[in-house]
């Protein structure tokens, strides 16, 4: 009887071996085994079993347990609070005592998947068994799948307002144009050949530089970026030259650089949020609370509603 019982569990640890370790996996039916607590350093030991067992560990209990053990399973039975009669599955004939040896067992590390698990006594009446029906309640987590989201272009601002760029961008698109008068082809297809014209230029000339920062603030400006530019170098050659007799002379360099970008840095933040203001309280007194919305939108880190967004030219007029 050992040696048949040591031949399952060995078939059943080859089975186990061959699936997957990321695959969920649940192992169900009689394994004629009885667990329980038999003292309390027992149950500190395992962690395979539940705290809700009925029995005490025989001798395939203890062979169902390594089994466990050694493939990270639970034993779910065991872990959900039910009456007696809800958590034995058969009844010994001799002592008609109840006992739980029907057993569903799945990977420790989907523990949250299993909701449910008892036995039902009436059920098993109908197929002329003895032992009584299990019913086990799993519920899946599915990964989402990923959306393909068609990549954004963003273009460069400051690119933008460049008349060199803008004057580039406006001499390659001239070609494009002499297809407005080509009959043989489609107004969809001459517009399709508009846009695609347009996005390869664009990307072409007014791409964003990657070796500078994409997230530069508004309020920024060339010549506050090369004062502190030369306010790092200074820094920079100020540690070089420490413990020498240039150290005082390039430190006292830094410092004036340091306060010389402070002064331009809040100087700057104080006409830009004055600007900021103008703007909205502009659009306010045009009606035109969609712009300044738009306006505070922006400032808050929320996207704009492009459908609604306003025209300027390149002097920062509206283009009505």
């Amino acid at each position: 009887m050992n040696d048949d019982s040591q031949k399952f569990y060995n078939d059943l640890q080859d089975v186990i071996n061959q699936i997957p370790t990321e695959d969920m996996y649940i192992i169900m039916g009689d394994f004629n085994a009885r667990v329980g607590w038999n003292n309390q350093q027992q149950q500190n030991l395992y962690n395979s079993i539940g705290p809700y067992t009925v029995d005490i560990t025989n001798e395939n209990g203890e062979k169902l347990i390594d089994l466990c053990t050694i493939n990270n399973l639970i034993v779910t039975n065991t872990f959900f609070k039910h009456k007696l009669v809800h958590q034995t599955s058969w009844m010994h004939p001799g002592n008609k005592q109840w006992h739980m040896i029907d057993y569903t067992f799945v990977n420790k590390k989907f523990r949250s998947s299993i909701e449910d698990c008892r036995m039902y006594r009436k059920a098993a009446g109908a197929i002329g068994t003895d032992h009584h029906l299990m019913r086990i309640k799993i519920k899946l987590h599915f990964r989402s799948r990923r959306k393909l989201v068609q990549k954004k272009l963003v273009y460069d601002p400051i690119k933008m307002k460049n008349d060199n760029a803008l004057k580039q961008f406006q001499k390659d698109l001239i070609p494009t144009l002499s297809d407005a008068t080509d009959k043989t082809i489609s107004i969809d297809e001459k517009y399709d050949r508009f846009v695609e014209h347009m996005k390869t230029n664009a990307e072409k000339i007014l791409k964003i530089d990657k070796n500078k920062n994409r997230k530069r603030k508004e309020w920024l400006t060339d010549e506050i970026l090369e004062i502190v530019e030369k306010k790092a170098t200074a820094f920079v050659n100020w540690q070089n030259h420490r413990g020498t007799k240039l150290e005082i002379e390039y430190a006292n360099k830094y410092k004036r650089l340091r306060k010389l970008a402070k002064t331009k840095i809040e100087k700057r933040q104080e006409e830009y949020w004055d600007e900021i203001c103008e703007e909205i309280e502009s659009s306010v007194k045009l009606n035109d609370p969609a712009n300044a919305f738009n306006i505070i939108r922006r400032l808050s880190g929320k996207r704009k509603r492009m459908e609604n967004m306003p025209i300027k030219d390149k002097h920062g007029k509206y283009a009505y």
